[in-house]
């Protein structure tokens, strides 16, 4: 099925590229933390840290466990745990 769909899309002008690999810096929510949490707008929220205030996307609901990712100043975005375990080399426990 997958084949199928890849040829068609293919067929269209889609190319498969291979991703960079990325050094993320995160920042693992705390149970405590999640009480803190306030929204800036429908997709972005802001978490103070050590003082620090720390805007980020996101665009689902924000848990404790999952992380707040820094790629770089206007890109800091909630990525849940499975999705960053998925998606990190060193996979880390729950």
């Amino acid at each position: 099925m997958f084949l199928q769909q890849q040829q068609v899309l293919e067929s269209l002008g889609f190319i498969t590229y291979e991703s960079k690999p990325t050094t993320r810096l995160a920042y693992r929510i705390k149970p405590e933390d999640v009480y803190f949490i306030k929204a800036v707008d429908d997709s972005t929220a802001m978490l103070k840290i050590n003082g620090i205030e720390v805007s980020f996307k996101h665009h689902q609901e924000i848990e404790s466990g999952s992380f707040i990712v820094f790629l770089k100043e206007d890109d800091i975005y909630h990525c849940s745990f499975d999705v960053f375990n998925d998606r990190n080399i060193f996979p880390c426990a729950k």
